[in-house]
């Protein structure tokens, strides 16, 4: 399962209201992504940074081309003691006036405790996309 971890309440306000996931212009990419490959990517953010991509560089490219419909996802949620599970449903979007511009649309369900995600420590990874393993009991 994906976790995206919104980096401020602005921010997971904004997946619970327009319905997505998303990532913010952290890579360096503030312009529409759609079809750009991870080499790509590298060059455009280099072109308008000046600086070597790092790794919210490589969470966009995750974010464009691993990230699909269909695709479970999670936000960590209640302080960070629950995740808010979804799904995703749609294909990316950029919306570039919008505090995350980088979307894909999502469909949320429920709240699991942290204690679902095996173990409970990987939800301390500081990244604003990766993946952890949910218990599937907690799935039902």
């Amino acid at each position: 399962m994906w976790v995206v971890r919104p980096r401020n309440h602005n921010e997971l306000g904004a997946c619970l209201a327009a319905g997505v996931v998303g990532l913010g212009t952290q890579s360096g990419i503030d312009v529409d992504a759609t079809g750009l490959s991870a080499p790509e990517l590298r060059a455009l953010s280099k072109e308008l940074s000046g600086r070597r991509p790092a790794k919210d560089l490589r969470q966009l490219s995750a974010f464009l081309d691993e990230l699909r419909p269909g695709d479970r996802v999670a936000l960590p949620v209640e302080h960070g003691a629950g995740l808010l599970l979804g799904e995703v449903v749609g294909d990316y979007l950029f919306q570039g006036r919008e505090l995350l511009p980088h979307r894909r649309p999502a469909r949320w369900d429920r709240v699991v405790p942290r204690s679902a995600a095996l173990p409970p420590a990987t939800l301390q990874d500081p990244r604003a996309l990766f993946q952890v393993t949910l218990d599937p009991a907690a799935l039902g």
